[in-house]
C-alpha cells in the first residue's frame, strides 16, 4: 500500500526501523517538480515567518506590559513613601504640592494608574489638620496658610473620584473647608473657581448611590459629615449599593457546597477553639495586632546549659545598639541613593537601631557561621519599613486597631463551640459579613503598605553596611594574643556543594557571596548561649484563627498586612506567579473553592502533644552523649555539633612540627579528614539547631491552641506558611501535634487507632486491614510497654519507619486502656492518617480508565493491598527469565550474565524509584541512573553497571507501559502538547477543575524576530508538565475532600495525599474522599484541557495565519487520541486500600 502511494520503503538490515522516501510522481519533468517544490517551501516559510512574527509581537507586548506594570508598581511605591514621609513629618505644604503635580501626571489623567489610597490617606490627614486650624486665626492670617490653601485648591480638582474612599475623602475635605472661619484673600478667588466644579463632580458620581462607608478611613461621625455634605440639594436619599453574591460561581464540582448539609448529618463545629471572656478576647486581639507591627518575638531557650553570662549580656556590654545608632546617623547624611534617603530621613535613630539590632539577633540565634545576604538584607529593610509605616498609621488611621478588633471579635463567633455558623457559611463568607457589619471593606488592609523589590534591595544593602560598620567583637579570653576589636561580620565567598540531579557521584559547586560571622563570635555564642531566641513573627504559627483569603487570593492570614497566596519560584525570577494567576482569573467567583480550602486547612486548631514533647526533650538532652549516637540516629535526632571532633594539625602531627616537614601524602590525607569532619560538624550543627528551634517553639506554645495558615505553589499544592513547627514536616514535627478538638472514639475509633499505629510502623504494608488490627491486638503488651517505658523497655516503637508518630499512637492506645471507660466514650485528639496508594498513578489510571493499572494502585477492591513496585519487579523478572532462553544471542547472554550477579528474583528496591518517578516524568536516561545507583549498592561491578542498568530500565518501562497503557499514552500526549506550546513560543498553562489558573513559570528572556520576549525553556516545560498537571489534580482532590469534610463538620488536615481526621470519622472521611475522587475523574478533565489549550494557543486571530499543514499538525497534537480502558470508577467506593 505504501508503494502504491508513491512511497519507497527502505528496510534496515536489522528489520527494526523503516525509512520512507518520496518517489517522483510520473509524468512531470524533474526541473518542474523542483521548481514547484521550491515555490511551495517558500510559501510555507513566508507563512511561518508571518505567524511567528505575530506571536513574537504578542509576547513582546506582554513583556512590555509586565515591565510597565512593574515600573508603575515601583513608581507607586515610591510615591506612597513620599506621602508617608510628608505625613509623618507633618510637612503638609510639600505634601499638597507633590499631590498637585501627581494629579497632572499622565497616568492619573488617563486613568491608567489607581492612586486612590494615596489621595484618600493624604486628604484624610489634611482634613484633620483643617479641623484643628479652622478657628486658628493666627494660622489663617499667616503667610504659611497661603501656600497651604493654594496647593489644596490645586489638588482637589484633579483627584479622580474612582472609589468610595476617594469620594468620601474629597467630600470630607470640602466639609472641613466649610468650617474654616476665614481664608487668606490670596486664595478666595481660587476657591470660588474650584469648589463648584468639584461639587458638580461629586453630585454626578453619587446620583445613584452613596459611597459605602469604610471605617478604616472614616468613623461614624466623620461619615455622617460626608453623607450630609453629599446630600445637599438632593430631593431623595441615594440608595446603597446592592450586595454582590459571594457563593460559588460556575464550578460544577463545588455546586453541592452552596447548600449546607442537614442538621442531622452535621457533626458539629470543626473549628472550635477555647472559650475566652470578652475581656480576654479583646486583650488577645490587641496583642496579636501589636505583634504583627513588631518584627519578632522572644522565646525562652530551654536548651541553654551554659554557666557563663548569657550572650545578650555580652552584646549589651559591647554596645552594638548604641554603635548602630551612631553609625546610622553618620551614614544617612552621606547617602546618595534617592530611594534610601526617602526611607530613612525623619526616622528616629534610636528606634532604627533597636530594629536592626533585633534582626541581627535573630540571625545570630540560628547558630550559623555564614548567613545568606539577600534574606538578611530583606529582613533589615522590612523591619525599618514597618517602623516607618507604623508611624504613618498612627497619624492617619487613629482608630484602626479598634476597628480591626471589632471585625475580628465578630469573626471569632464562627469558632465558638456551639456555633452553627460553619454549617451555613464558609470562613470567607463569614468574614465578609463580619466586615460588612462593622461597615468595613472585607478586603481592607492598612493603606500604603509594602515597597518595591528594587527599593528593598537598595535599603537593605545600606542597612547591612550600617550593621557591618557598627558591630565589633572586643578583646576577650579567646583572643589573648590579639589587641583591638575585630569586625563581627564580613563578606565571604562560600562554595556550596550540590549533588547533581542526574550524574552519579557528581556534584556541582555554586559560589555564593555570604555574610560570615567571625569565628570568635561563633565560639562565644556556643559558650555563652542566648537566654532567649528571637523568631520573626510571620514565620510562626498563630494563636488566633488567621484572616481568610478572599477572592483572587487577596488579604491572607495577617490582619494588618497583605500576603500573597502563591509562592514565587526563586530560580525563575522573571515571572511573578501571583500576577500571572490574577491575570487569568476572569471574575471574583473563579477559584473561590481553592481559596476556601486554604482557609479551612489554615483554620484547623491544633495543640501540642505534651507526652511526645517530653520524650523528644529527653532524646534531645541525649544528643550531647556520643554513646547514644546509634540510638539517636535511628530516631532522626542529630548529635550536638560538639560531639564531632575536627582534627587539628597539632593533634595530628604534634605541637612543634611544621607543615613543611609533613610528607605531602600524609598532609593531603589529613586535609581530607579535616575537611570531611568539618563538613560533618557544620551539617550536624544545622540539623541540631533546626531541631532545637522546633522544640523551643513547641515548649513556648505548649499551652496554646495553634493555627497554621497555608499558602500554595503555582500548581495549587498547599503548604503551611510557618517553616519551623507544622504538621507537614517530618516524623518529629507530626508527632508533636494533635487536634485541639477532641471527639469520642465511637464504635470503631479504637480499631482505627490500632490500625493507624501498625500502619506507621510499616511492618504489615502488604497485609489486610484485618491482619493489621489482629497484629495490634496481639501486641498490645509491646505497644503499652513502649508508652510506659520508651527508653528502658523493649523499645518496640524504635523499630518503626515513623518512630515518633508510632510512640504517640502507643501513648494514645495506653491512655485508652488505662482510662477505665468504654473506648467508645474516650475523647481522642490524635489525628488518624489515611494514605493514598501511589497517588500519581491513581490519577493516571483514573484518567485513562486503565483497568490493569487501577488494580496495581488499589482503585479496584481487593482482599489485600496491591503493591505496584512488587508487581513491576515480578514482571521484570518474568521478562528476564524469558530472555534467558530467547533466540537473540545478545539479549540471551545479557540476561544470563545478569543472573550471575542477581541470582534471585529482581529486587523490589532496584526498580522502586524508577516506578515512583515515572509518573512524574522521569526520562529513560534518568531511569538508567536511578537503577545504576541501586545496582551499585548491591555490589555489581562498575564495568557491568552500564549495560545492566540500561537493560533493567527498558524492562521496567516496558512493564509499566503494559499495566498503564492509556496512562502512558496520556503522559506522551501531555508532552506533545508542550511541543505545540513551545513551538508557538508559549509556556504551557491550564486551569484546574476548581478554577485555579496555572502557568508554568519556566521561561527565559530571549530575542525572537528582533523582539525581546519571555520564551519557554523547552526541556523544563516538557519534563515538568506531566508531573505538575498530576500534582494540580491531587491538590484538587485534596481540596474537594477538605471542603466536603468541613461541610459535614469533620476536622480535617492533609499532607498532600495523606488525609487526617479523628478516629471516629475515618469511615466518613474515606467515603468523602472516594466520592470526590470519582466526581473529579467523572468530569471531562482531558477534554477540558484539550479545549483550553486550543483556545489559549490557537485563537482565531492566529489560526488564520497558520498554513494548513501546521494547523493540522497542531490540531493532531492537541487532540487526545487515547483509547481509554474499561475501568468503572464507581468500584473505587468499595476499594478499602484506595486510601488506607
Amino acid at each position: 500500500m505504501l508503494q502504491r502511494a508513491g512511497i519507497r520503503v527502505l528496510r534496515c538490515s536489522n528489520c527494526r526501523f523503516i525509512r520512507h522516501s518520496t518517489a517522483l510522481p510520473a509524468g512531470k519533468p524533474k526541473d518542474v517538480v523542483e521548481k514547484e517544490s521550491k515555490t511551495k517551501k517558500d510559501k510555507i516559510s513566508a507563512t511561518r515567518l508571518e505567524w511567528e512574527q505575530k506571536i513574537a509581537d504578542f509576547l513582546s507586548t506582554e513583556l512590555k506590559k509586565e515591565h510597565k506594570r512593574y515600573s508603575n508598581e515601583k513608581k507607586r511605591k515610591r510615591i506612597e513613601h513620599i506621602v508617608i514621609c510628608h505625613i509623618r513629618d507633618e510637612k503638609l505644604v510639600p505634601l499638597l504640592g507633590f499631590l498637585a503635580r501627581l494629579t497632572q501626571s499622565k497616568e492619573v489623567i488617563d486613568g491608567s494608574a489607581d492612586y486612590g489610597e494615596i489621595f484618600t490617606s493624604a486628604l484624610k490627614h489634611v482634613s484633620h489638620f483643617l479641623s484643628t486650624k479652622s478657628s486658628d486665626f493666627e494660622f489663617l492670617r499667616s503667610q504659611e496658610a497661603i501656600p497651604f490653601f493654594h496647593n489644596l485648591f490645586e489638588v482637589l480638582p484633579g483627584i479622580p473620584l474612582t472609589s468610595n474612599d476617594v469620594t468620601g475623602a474629597v467630600a470630607f475635605c470640602l466639609a472641613k473647608l466649610d468650617e474654616v472661619k476665614i481664608l487668606p484673600e490670596e486664595v478666595k478667588e481660587q476657591r470660588e473657581r474650584v469648589v463648584p466644579g468639584i461639587q458638580r463632580r461629586l453630585t454626578m458620581v453619587t446620583t445613584s448611590h452613596l459611597p459605602k462607608q469604610n471605617r478604616i478611613f472614616f468613623n461614624d461621625p466623620e461619615f455622617d459629615i460626608i453623607k450630609e455634605y453629599i446630600q445637599r440639594g438632593f430631593d431623595r436619599i441615594p440608595r446603597e449599593e446592592p450586595e454582590e453574591s459571594i457563593k460559588y460561581g460556575n464550578c460544577p464540582l463545588a455546586e453541592s457546597l452552596n447548600a449546607p448539609c442537614s442538621e442531622e448529618e452535621y457533626q458539629g463545629n470543626p473549628f472550635i477553639t477555647q472559650s475566652w471572656t470578652k475581656q480576654e478576647l479583646k486583650q488577645r486581639i490587641r496583642e496579636l495586632l501589636l505583634r504583627e507591627q513588631n518584627y519578632c518575638i522572644a522565646v525562652e531557650n530551654f536548651a541553654r546549659n551554659s554557666i557563663e553570662r548569657p550572650m545578650e549580656v555580652l552584646l549589651k556590654e559591647w554596645q552594638w545598639k548604641e554603635a548602630i545608632q551612631n553609625t546610622f546617623e553618620v551614614m544617612r547624611g552621606k547617602v546618595s541613593q534617592v530611594n534610601v534617603t526617602l526611607f530613612i530621613n525623619g526616622l528616629n535613630p534610636e528606634k532604627v537601631s533597636e530594629r536592626l539590632f533585633e534582626v541581627m539577633n535573630v540571625a545570630l540565634c540560628t547558630g550559623q557561621k555564614v548567613l545568606a545576604i539577600p534574606e538578611l538584607e530583606t529582613a533589615l529593610a522590612h523591619s525599618i519599613l514597618d517602623l516607618a509605616h507604623s508611624e504613618f498609621t498612627s497619624n492617619v488611621l487613629k482608630n484602626s486597631s479598634e476597628i480591626f478588633a471589632e471585625v475580628f471579635e465578630e469573626f471569632l463567633r464562627y469558632f465558638e463551640r456551639d456555633s452553627e455558623l460553619p454549617r451555613t457559611y464558609s470562613l470567607r463568607e463569614w468574614w465578609h459579613k463580619s466586615a460588612a457589619k462593622a461597615r468595613v471593606d472585607p478586603n481592607f488592609h492598612v493603606p500604603l503598605g509594602g515597597v518595591s523589590k528594587a527599593s528593598t534591595e537598595e535599603l537593605g544593602s545600606f542597612l547591612l553596611s550600617v550593621v557591618m560598620n557598627s558591630c565589633f567583637v572586643p578583646p576577650n579570653k579567646l583572643r589573648r594574643r590579639k589587641r583591638g576589636n575585630v569586625k563581627a561580620f564580613s563578606f565571604r565567598n562560600v562554595n556550596i556543594e550540590e549533588k547533581s540531579e542526574w550524574l552519579e557521584n557528581s556534584y556541582k559547586i555554586n559560589v555564593n557571596k555570604m555574610l560570615e560571622v567571625h569565628p570568635i563570635l561563633v565560639e562565644l555564642i556556643e559558650q555563652h548561649q542566648f537566654k532567649k531566641l528571637l523568631f520573626p513573627f510571620h514565620e510562626l504559627p498563630t494563636t488566633l484563627p488567621p484572616r481568610p483569603w478572599m477572592d483572587k487570593g487577596q488579604c491572607g492570614p495577617m490582619y494588618t498586612k497583605e500576603s500573597e497566596p502563591l509562592r514565587n519560584l526563586y530560580d525563575f525570577k522573571d515571572v511573578n506567579v501571583n500576577v500571572e494567576m490574577r491575570k487569568r482569573i476572569r471574575d471574583g467567583s473563579q477559584a473561590r473553592p481553592v481559596f476556601d480550602a486554604l482557609n479551612d486547612l489554615g483554620s484547623t486548631p491544633w495543640i501540642l502533644n505534651q507526652a511526645t514533647l517530653q520524650e523528644l526533650t529527653h532524646a534531645f538532652d541525649l544528643s550531647f552523649n556520643k554513646e547514644q549516637k546509634e540510638v539517636l540516629h535511628n530516631l532522626a535526632i542529630p548529635m550536638h555539633p560538639s560531639t564531632v571532633q575536627v582534627p587539628s594539625f597539632e593533634e595530628e602531627f604534634g605541637a612543634h612540627r611544621k607543615v613543611a616537614d609533613v610528607p605531602s601524602v600524609e598532609f593531603i590525607e589529613f586535609s581530607k579528614k579535616q575537611y570531611e569532619a568539618s563538613k560533618e560538624r557544620n551539617e550536624t550543627n544545622s540539623l541540631w539547631y533546626w531541631l532545637m528551634y522546633r522544640l523551643v517553639l513547641a515548649r513556648h506554645f505548649r499551652d496554646e491552641i495553634l493555627y497554621f495558615p497555608h499558602n500554595m505553589d503555582f500548581r495549587g499544592r498547599v503548604y503551611p506558611i510557618s517553616p519551623h513547627l507544622n504538621h507537614m514536616g517530618d516524623d518529629i514535627n507530626r508527632s508533636l501535634l494533635k487536634f485541639a478538638r477532641g471527639k469520642e472514639m465511637g464504635k470503631s475509633g479504637f480499631d482505627w487507632l490500632k490500625i493507624h499505629c501498625i500502619n506507621l510502623t510499616g511492618l504489615l504494608k502488604r497485609e489486610s486491614i484485618e491482619s493489621r488490627l489482629a497484629y495490634a491486638t496481639t501486641n498490645l503488651g509491646l505497644i503499652c510497654d513502649s508508652a510506659e517505658n520508651p527508653w528502658t523497655g523493649r523499645k518496640w516503637w524504635m523499630q518503626s519507619e515513623e518512630p515518633w508518630q508510632t510512640l504517640a499512637a502507643c501513648i494514645e492506645i495506653r491512655d485508652v486502656l488505662q482510662s477505665g471507660i468504654d473506648p467508645r466514650r474516650f475523647v481522642s485528639h490524635l489525628p488518624i492518617h489515611q494514605d493514598g496508594s501511589c497517588n500519581g498513578f491513581q490519577h493516571y489510571a483514573a484518567m485513562g480508565r486503565d483497568l490493569k493499572g487501577a488494580a496495581e494502585v488499589n482503585l479496584i477492591p481487593s482482599e489485600k493491598p496491591a503493591d505496584i513496585y512488587s508487581s513491576v519487579a515480578s514482571r521484570v523478572e518474568e521478562k528476564r527469565q524469558a530472555h534467558e532462553n530467547c533466540d537473540d544471542e545478545k539479549t540471551r547472554e545479557l540476561a544470563q550474565d545478569l543472573r550471575n550477579y542477581l541470582h534471585d528474583s529482581m529486587p523490589r528496591k532496584v526498580i522502586k524509584q524508577t516506578v515512583m518517578t515515572t509518573v512524574y516524568g522521569v526520562t529513560r536516561f534518568g531511569a538508567v541512573l536511578q537503577i545504576k545507583k541501586q545496582l551499585k549498592a548491591l555490589g555489581i561491578p562498575g564495568e557491568k553497571l552500564g549495560k545492566f542498568s540500561s537493560y533493567i530500565s527498558d524492562l521496567t518501562l516496558d512493564s509499566l507501559n503494559e499495566s498503564f497503557q492509556a496512562s502512558m499514552q496520556m503522559k506522551d500526549w501531555f508532552r506533545s502538547c508542550v511541543s505545540v506550546s513551545t513551538k508557538l513560543m508559549r509556556p504551557i498553562e491550564w486551569t484546574t477543575p476548581l478554577g485555579l489558573p496555572v502557568a508554568q513559570p519556566y521561561v527565559k528572556a530571549a530575542k525572537k524576530h528582533n523582539k525581546l520576549c519571555l520564551v519557554p525553556i523547552l526541556s523544563k516545560q516538557t519534563n515538568a508538565f506531566p508531573p505538575n498537571f498530576v500534582h494540580s489534580l491531587d491538590s484538587t482532590h485534596m481540596m474537594l475532600t477538605a471542603l466536603n469534610c468541613k461541610k459535614y463538620g469533620l476536622t480535617f488536615a492533609a499532607v498532600h495525599d495523606c488525609f487526617w481526621t479523628h478516629s471516629c470519622d475515618v469511615e466518613k472521611m474515606n467515603e468523602i474522599c472516594r466520592e470526590q475522587f470519582i466526581a473529579l475523574h467523572s468530569s471531562p478533565i482531558v477534554e477540558d484541557l484539550a479545549r483550553d489549550l486550543r483556545q489559549t494557543f490557537v485563537p482565531p486571530s492566529l489560526a488564520r495565519l497558520l498554513d494548513p499543514n501546521t494547523l493540522r499538525e497542531i490540531d493532531e497534537k492537541l487532540t487526545p487520541n487515547i483509547e481509554k480502558g474499561e475501568l468503572d470508577l464507581n468500584c473505587i467506593k468499595d476499594s478499602v486500600y484506595f486510601f488506607s
